[in-house]
């Protein structure tokens, strides 16, 4: 390292990539004098994008998912910036944010993914999405006015009224529908009285013909066998011909008319105004090596679902927080190596395990290879998920909310 240079790494993205590589930096840079490392974020809070979906159906509160970014850092003033970033040079070494320019020794792509429309008519217009807090609040504030407008509404649209698609077979979709379910079932129809409240059907899209078709066929299977006891409805082969405001109209030629359909089937990278253009595939996605660096530029890291990172056999890691987690991991220390000279390491892909929580007491996932099912597997879900939580202040406040919620009917105030 040339002791007379200071130098300086800069991480775009707030999420589990960018959040990662700034905490393991800062760990295996701490005894490296003279380093500075610049987070920069939309937002000043990191969002535990997992548990949107409890938001959105009254599990849990906004800020048990939510934590400061200075605060669960120790980022000094200097160190973190809200900002948008505006244009990327690889070639001069400088990003062009809302708040300014920052010249890198260094530099982290971690901006995460926007949702993938497929340029299905009427999608981006007539769908919900789940992607942020907004889109959370968004959500839940939406099927409470429903069913408030069908407790004094006669006619013929409270069927539809009542109606939530969700289009999107993956565990993000899984998951909402268990939750959903529960919501609308077993707090919102008794607490609206049955013979005023909207009709209501839960209803799953999905072009593939089982659930969660990326992983293993036994998941799909149960979590569809739960999910019916629950109510939910599936359309299996359905391909989404044009989503208008009254619903949603297959490629069959069947229409559901529904109040609520909601997207979850599928991401695509974060759009960059990246320079040179050549590192992005077709795909959208930042090309990476072994070592996650950008192809051609040693000094340039990718990863989360910006990135086109491979396993060991040319399969793409999925787009999952714990892929993310796992590169930053790596990116930090080949950066930290390519400072001090020493080794880098080769990224290796070695999934965790993957458990789906289809609604209380119910969950199924594979973890250490071994199969599991039933409440069991739902009180995994929840110990591993809580001990994600960044601080030990939103551990209590979400065990707290969890546990008052399995003796109590969700919350239905808007937010």
């Amino acid at each position: 390292m040339n002791e007379h240079k200071s130098p300086h790494i800069v991480i775009l993205g707030g999420g589990f990539g960018g959040l990662y590589t700034y905490y393991y930096l800062a760990r295996f840079l701490r005894a490296v004098p003279h380093v500075r490392i610049t987070l920069v974020s939309e937002q000043n809070y990191f969002l535990f994008t997992p548990l949107l979906h409890e938001v959105a159906t009254g599990n849990l509160s906004p800020a048990s998912i939510v934590a400061s970014i200075r605060t669960v850092l120790s980022i000094g003033q200097s160190d973190f910036c809200k900002a948008k970033v505006k244009r990327i040079s690889l070639a001069s070494k400088k990003v062009e944010t809302s708040a300014g320019d920052f010249a890198y020794d260094y530099l982290v792509l971690a901006l995460g993914a926007e949702t993938n429309f497929f340029d299905t008519p009427g999608a981006s217009e007539h769908t919900y999405t789940l992607k942020s807090l907004a889109d959370a609040a968004g959500l839940k504030n939406h099927i409470l006015e429903c069913f408030e407008t069908a407790a004094y509404t006669m006619d013929t649209n409270r069927a539809s009224l009542g109606t939530v698609v969700i289009i999107g077979g993956g565990p993000t979709g899984v998951e909402l529908a268990g939750e959903l379910s529960e919501f609308i079932y077993y707090t919102l129809v008794p607490t609206y009285c049955k013979e005023k409240c909207a009709e209501p059907r839960v209803i799953l899209l999905d072009r593939a013909d089982t659930l969660l078709g990326s992983l293993d066929p036994r998941l799909g299977a149960l979590a569809q066998e739960a999910l019916t006891a629950q109510g939910v409805e599936f359309r299996f082969g359905a391909g989404v011909a044009e989503i208008t405001k009254e619903g949603v109209l297959l490629k069959n030629g069947e229409h559901i008319h529904a109040r609520t359909v909601i997207w979850t089937a599928g991401v695509k990278p974060r759009v960059l105004k990246l320079t040179p253009a050549t590192v992005i595939d077709e795909h959208g996605r930042v090309t990476v090596d072994s070592l996650l660096r950008v192809r051609g530029y040693e000094d340039v890291f990718a990863l989360g679902d910006l990135a086109l990172v491979t396993d060991a056999h040319g399969t793409r890691v999925p787009d999952l927080a714990q892929s993310a987690t796992k590169e930053a991991r790596i990116a930090a220390e080949n950066i930290a190596a390519a400072i001090t000279g020493a080794k880098q390491k080769v990224f290796t892909w070695r999934p965790s395990g993957v458990l789906i929580s289809l609604g209380r007491w119910r969950a199924v996932g594979i973890v250490g290879g071994i199969f599991v099912s039933g409440s069991f597997a739902w009180w995994l879900w929840r110990t591993v998920y809580l001990f994600k939580m960044l601080t030990w202040q939103k551990q209590l406040k979400v065990a707290v909310e969890w546990t008052v919620n399995l003796f109590s009917k969700r919350d239905i105030s808007e937010l």
